[in-house]
């Protein structure tokens, strides 16, 4: 009888330990078929029990696990789907940015051509105006000699009146001794006929030079006018070449200040175009960077397709979204 009931609690215990083998190995099953959503029994006994909780607790935490990787994945793919997106996009914006940049690198070139040739026109212009502003200097100077020569002239002119009076004085009493030697002749009779003929002569003579120096007195007058309105006109043109030069030193001092301004304005351009070039070489790098990023997004995605079919092995129970 001890015998037999030994035997009895021998396939009791047999019993008991297939059965819970048995649900530990199907348990097993659905883990290596990737079936994460099967939990052990709770109504095993004993260490079968606790080992029971522990398998269910381990698939538990590998089903979180896999659910956080199969979220993780969704989100990376559609992280990955959106850089893609904004790759293209930011590689479509760096192309027309890089079309933008090379439009205004052409333009600038334009105008610091542009600027260039006015700067060497303006240095052109400022090389006549400095020779004009000599030759005005020069006319000037000229003008000056020629005023000096026109008041020598009418000082000369006064001169030669002063003698032309001198000689009308002379001629004048000239004719008053002719006069009172032919009044003598006369008294004298025939002895004196002789000498009355040489003081008529030497009285039409008188006379002759008194008219003379009455026609060259009136000559020098009308010169004298004529001088003096040659000195006024000569010192106007003077003055107006004065003028004249001192607008053309402005003139050209304008031209230096504007051809100082071209030339700065040249080099600013120059400076535009080299950051121009530099930024436009920056566009590029950009847009190189895009491309190897969409190039990255790309792959990422695949890695994340072939994460998401290993992933999809495994069947868990999702989980309700929690309402706002």
């Amino acid at each position: 009888p001890a015998l037999d009931a030994l035997n009895t609690k021998i396939t009791a215990l047999y019993d008991v330990m297939d059965r819970s083998l048995g649900r530990i190995e199907a348990q097993m099953n659905s883990l290596a078929d990737g079936d994460l959503t099967a939990r052990m029994p709770d109504d095993l006994s004993g260490r079968f029990s606790v080992l029971a909780q522990r398998i269910n607790a381990a698939t538990a935490t590998l089903s979180d696990l896999v659910s956080g990787v199969q979220n993780a994945v969704d989100r990376t793919g559609q992280a990955a789907i959106a850089i893609s997106s904004k790759s293209s996009e930011l590689r479509e914006r760096v192309v027309r940015q890089s079309n933008v940049v090379q439009q205004n690198a052409a333009a600038c070139e334009e105008i610091s051509a542009s600027v260039r040739a006015s700067s060497e026109m303006l240095d052109e212009a400022k090389t006549s105006a400095l020779d004009l502003r000599s030759r005005s200097e020069t006319g000037r100077a000229v003008v000056a000699s020629a005023v000096q020569a026109v008041s020598d002239i009418e000082k000369g002119s006064a001169e030669v009146s002063k003698i032309v009076d001198v000689i009308d004085a002379i001629a004048f009493q000239t004719n008053l001794l002719a006069l009172n030697a032919a009044v003598e002749a006369a008294r004298a009779g025939d002895a004196g006929k002789g000498f009355a003929v040489v003081a008529s002569e030497v009285r039409t003579l008188a006379q002759k030079s008194g008219e003379a120096a009455r026609d060259i007195s009136a000559l020098i007058t009308s010169s004298t006018q004529n001088v003096a309105q040659g000195v006024q006109l000569v010192q106007e043109a003077g003055s107006v070449l004065s003028e004249i030069t001192e607008q053309i030193r402005y003139v050209s001092g304008r031209i230096e200040e504007s051809a100082q301004a071209g030339r700065e304005q040249s080099t600013g351009v120059e400076s535009i175009n080299q950051l121009l070039a530099e930024m436009d070489q920056n566009v590029q790098a950009n847009g190189q960077i895009a491309d190897a990023t969409a190039v990255t997004a790309g792959e990422l995605d695949q890695e994340m397709a072939q994460t998401k079919t290993l992933v999809s092995r495994f069947r868990i129970k999702r989980r309700r979204a929690r309402a706002a």
